[in-house]
């Protein structure tokens, strides 16, 4: 199986805009700061938010359009305007060749919850204001950012829930394999609003749960030998959960885990470190621990990575897999590592990655 290098990193989160800022922010243990919402009216169930609230969309992103996009929408844009800025996402004779996977929980939550309700609340239920339609779109934040930086190839949305940033890099990584495309930039988005706070909350989420927002993107690029990449993903693998399925066990995360290692061919000795995602309906690692166990390997003797991130910038939902593989991009040690995550409805997945020696590592080469 082919490996994808990962040839930069766009991020925007609470601990910092920009893949720099977070990872020293990161390295040095900070924590953003926990708000408590205010429920009054129902708006929001109780619950803490971390959220972007000094995010200047304009200064990132300049006034030109802004009033038109969402949250959503800004957050995708500033973490591929990241990318750009950095030599540019693609020559301009190779733009058909360079194209956007973007994951999210449903595009973007707050405008199409808003746009819904308005079609209740108006007198008539056509009497909503078309400015709000295109927001409405699933893949509204994908299609702006593909128009902003010329990006003509590959175009798609995927929502995957809290696993939507592994899933779009499956799916990128899928295209780039299959020749379909040079470059692609890959990640997830997430923001905080009311209507995705109170899908967390039936999802079973606690009050103590804190629940941010953000967005990590990375550019993907088919790998070449000589390239300095700051990672190499050797493989992904993801499984969606049966209609009735709540629950996964061990045994199920484990053997795809094996299968991964057996597909490119990795010796479990070769792994280094893990990090798993810890999410609404697995607070706590001990399922991911036995599965790599199952798996074959010593997460007793591996390097563990970013396992507190959820207490550093909230649970992040659609945005949350990409952020936590940002984050093992900026604090893994060299080496081979295992990425896991569990969704709510028993979905899971999990990513090799392969974080070369310091020496070699460049974000933004």
């Amino acid at each position: 199986m082919m490996p994808i290098d990962i040839a930069r990193v766009g991020v925007v989160s609470a601990l910092g805009i920009g893949f720099d800022a977070y990872a020293a922010a990161l390295r040095a243990g900070m924590r953003a700061r926990v708000q408590s919402v205010d429920s009054a009216g129902d708006s929001f169930p109780p619950c803490g938010a971390i959220t972007l609230g000094d995010f200047d969309a304009a200064a990132y992103l300049g006034r030109k359009g802004l009033s038109t996009l969402d949250r959503i929408t800004q957050f995708s844009i500033a973490a591929c305007k990241q990318i750009a800025d950095d030599r540019g996402i693609s020559a301009p004779e190779r733009q058909d060749r360079c194209g956007l996977v973007l994951g999210s929980a449903a595009g973007g939550l707050r405008s199409t919850s808003d746009f819904i309700r308005t079609t209740y609340t108006s007198a008539l239920p056509y009497q909503v204001s078309p400015l709000q339609f295109p927001n409405a779109i699933m893949n509204s934040a994908a299609s702006q950012c593909a128009i902003r930086f010329d990006m003509r190839g590959v175009n798609a949305t995927i929502c995957a829930g809290e696993l939507s940033g592994l899933a779009a890099l499956g799916y990128a990584s899928r295209m780039l394999r299959a020749g379909h495309a040079d470059n692609l930039v890959a990640g997830s988005a997430e923001e905080f609003c009311g209507f995705g706070a109170w899908s967390h909350h039936a999802a079973g989420a606690t009050d103590d749960l804190a629940l941010g927002e953000g967005s990590a993107v990375f550019e993907l690029q088919a790998s070449r030998t000589g390239r300095h990449a700051p990672a190499r993903l050797k493989a992904i693998r993801l499984r969606r959960a049966g209609r009735d399925a709540t629950d996964v066990d061990a045994a199920t995360l484990g053997g795809h885990i094996r299968r991964m290692l057996e597909e490119t061919a990795t010796a479990t000795g070769a792994v280094t470190w893990w990090s798993a995602h810890r999410g609404v309906a697995r607070p706590d690692h001990a399922l991911h621990r036995e599965a790599l166990r199952l798996a074959g390997l010593s997460p007793d003797q591996m390097h563990p990575v970013a396992h507190d991130l959820h207490e550093q910038i909230g649970f992040t939902g659609a945005a949350s897999t990409s952020l936590q593989l940002a984050a093992a991009i900026a604090t893994a040690p060299s080496g081979m590592g295992v990425l896991t995550a569990i969704g709510a409805h028993g979905d899971i997945a999990c990513a090799l990655v392969e974080i070369p020696a310091i020496a070699e590592r460049s974000v933004g080469q």
